[in-house]
């Protein structure tokens, strides 16, 4: 399992969502900090400090900087680890646009995007969007399966957005299954933000991800 954070790097919620695949679902789990392709060291922002350096670095990073990164870092893993030869990708807001782009690598069998941001941006890999850009490189796979995560009381993810998703992939038939909880907002999954956390919708997610996992 690969995890994707958000913004804010590797915070302890991303930490301890790595751990919690790694423990419940007996399986190798390592979190990548994006913000890695661009910066080149590991970075952690404050929740409630100035969102500009991390907003800078979001903003200035090229898709096709992260893409290289995802696939050196899962030659690393295979390096040190042979027996793997599949990987799930989970990413957090920011961290799920980029797992649209991480499944573009045959690797990839399952892709977890939690209100993943911006997956229609344009020209962000290559000139395609981000699900654009995994629906030309896996279109017809039948290897790979995403699940989508959204809060209906998200404002920076619109309705339109989430059945764009839901058409490009089902058009390149890559297999698809969204869950919107609609009494939730953005980031309702991260319990170190108790503004945004949704206990209900995190529970019912985490039951999902695991009948996904299965």
């Amino acid at each position: 399992v690969i995890v994707l954070p958000e913004i804010f790097g590797i915070t302890d919620f991303i930490k301890n969502v790595t751990d919690r695949f790694a423990d419940e679902f007996s399986l190798p789990a390592f979190a990548l900090d994006h913000f890695y392709s661009a910066t080149g060291k590991v970075e952690v922002f404050d929740y409630y400090g100035d969102y500009s350096r991390n907003m800078e670095i979001m903003n200035n990073m090229k898709g096709e900087d992260f893409y290289k990164l995802f696939q050196q870092a899962l030659g690393e893993i295979q390096a040190e680890h042979p027996a793997i030869t599949e990987f799930v990708v989970v990413g957090f807001c920011f961290g799920g646009r980029l797992a649209y782009l991480a499944g573009m690598d045959e690797r990839v069998s399952k892709l977890i995007s939690f209100y993943g941001g911006q997956p229609h941006v344009v020209n962000y890999f290559e000139g395609k969007s981000p699900v654009e850009a995994l629906t030309d490189a896996r279109g017809g796979d039948g290897g790979l399966r995403v699940l989508g995560f959204y809060g209906g009381q998200d404002e920076s993810i619109t309705a339109a957005d989430r059945e764009k998703t839901k058409e490009l992939l089902a058009k390149a038939d890559i297999g698809y299954v969204a869950k919107v909880y609609e009494s939730a907002g953005h980031a309702y999954f991260n319990d170190s933000r108790p503004e945004r956390y949704n206990a209900e919708a995190a529970a019912q997610s985490w039951e999902v991800v695991k009948d996904f996992l299965v």
